[in-house]
């Protein structure tokens, strides 16, 4: 899979050609994307709601703020053992008031995007997929702090666009990778190419899922949120500290 071949690059051509979602469209050529390799398939996501509505997983997940590592996120999962991939993200719009999106191909070979407004939702199905949607991202974050980070910024690469009737053109020039470190290896030689591991960056407070039953932390560090525990900010990998600003204007 080389790099042109990325669901986020294909996406933003989608947008782009097609004029819809100009806002979404503006905030995803402003980020940095993880690109993470799941060679063992554990992030495959499907496109079925897979939490039951009314059960209390899906009353905790509905319910509990969405709090990230950063202000603005754009997960690319590659699954390079089936070839598939998809698209997870979502961007502060104001304090705690997040869009969330979903990009994933479907059967019939389509480019499917689904996003929400989690303070905009008006019926029962787009509530579900908001819970689903929002359950992913949730699972996202916390494996991204069981793997291994490197950023390239040697990526050349560039997708055509199509501003007001005349060709432009996006430029990506950085990409996160992330995986296992027993799949490092794996990942440079999809890649094609050499990469850093032992890069850092710092992790803000977020909320992490328990196993049903247990009782987490809040902020104050009170034992008192059934599902979820509070998870203080740290710094994630080793080495050089990499400060990344991921706030979109």
């Amino acid at each position: 899979m080389s790099i042109m071949n990325y669901l986020f690059h294909d996406t933003i051509e989608y947008f782009s050609k097609t004029n819809k979602q100009p806002l979404i469209f503006k905030q995803w050529i402003s980020m940095v994307p993880f690109v993470i390799y799941d060679f063992d398939a554990e992030l495959l996501m499907g496109t079925e709601i897979n939490v039951t509505r009314g059960s209390e997983k899906y009353q905790t997940i509905k319910n509990t703020p969405l709090n990230t590592p950063f202000k603005s996120l754009l997960f690319n999962v590659v699954v390079p053992t089936i070839k598939k991939q998809y698209v997870l993200g979502l961007v502060e719009r104001d304090f705690n008031t997040y869009t969330i999106w979903s990009v994933f191909i479907d059967k019939s070979g389509n480019i499917n995007i689904m996003y929400f407004n989690d303070d905009k939702l008006s019926s029962p199905e787009n509530i579900d997929r908001y819970v689903a949607i929002k359950g992913e991202l949730i699972k996202m974050i916390e494996h991204i702090h069981d793997y291994r980070s490197a950023e390239d910024k040697e990526v050349r690469s560039k997708s055509l666009l199509n501003d007001n009737g005349k060709k432009s053109y996006y430029k990506l020039n950085q990409i996160i990778y992330l995986t296992k470190k027993n799949h490092q290896e794996n990942v440079e030689k999809t890649i094609k190419k050499k990469v850093e591991w032992t890069h850092s960056y710092r992790v803000m407070g977020h909320w992490r899922t328990l196993e049903p039953g247990k009782i987490g932390k809040n902020q104050e560090g009170n034992y008192i949120v059934p599902g979820f525990t509070w998870v203080k900010d740290f710094v994630k990998g080793e080495g050089e500290l990499i400060e990344k600003i991921r706030i979109i204007k």
